[in-house]
């Protein structure tokens, strides 16, 4: 059974905002109902089924945290894994590239990931070896002053790897910038 659509704007149907009443919704049990109102029958059920739904002790925070956890993707405290992120390997530099630092900010800002570590697993994402090599000696020839036990820092290793990138002349490097 395909979802009944949302009443459209102007339509006798559609739910009116009254200013003179502006907290029409008060009660615990109202929200609870408004949030289960439009969705599809089988989510109407299980919300509605929770605990949280028909006990008036439990507040509508309880409620949504209670709903909010049955959907996949809404724990914030692991939106990203570790196992997202290893299994997330370069096929177009750019999109990888975006995705890479989105994902390892949000490692990094949890601490389970440092920006040392993110540096490396960089470097060895970059597949065939002979690409990782070639950014290597890139950087060794514009960051001399980074040890061999240093990481590089993250937008190098990127602009490096851009200039390696399905191959590119061997010798090729992005011009020194200012560090």
């Amino acid at each position: 059974m395909a979802p009944i659509p949302m009443p459209a704007r102007g339509a006798h149907t559609t739910p009116r905002f009254d200013s003179t009443k502006p907290a029409a919704i008060t009660t615990t049990l109202e929200k609870k109902k408004a949030c289960s109102r439009y969705l599809s029958v089988a989510d109407q059920e299980l919300v509605e089924g929770l605990d949280e739904f028909s006990d008036a002790t439990k507040t509508y925070e309880e409620f949504k945290k209670a709903a909010l956890a049955h959907y996949a993707g809404n724990d914030e405290d692991h939106l990203h894994t570790l196992k997202d992120w290893d299994a997330h390997l370069p096929t177009e530099l750019a999109t990888f590239y975006r995705t890479f630092v989105h994902m390892g900010k949000f490692l990094i800002a949890k601490k389970r990931l440092s920006e040392t570590e993110q540096s490396h697993v960089f470097l060895r994402a970059l597949q065939p070896a002979s690409l990782q090599a070639a950014v290597k000696q890139c950087l060794q020839i514009i960051r001399p002053n980074i040890h061999a036990d240093d990481p590089y820092e993250l937008k190098d290793l990127y602009e490096a790897a851009k200039s390696h990138w399905r191959g590119p002349h061997p010798l090729s490097c992005p011009p020194p910038t200012p560090s």
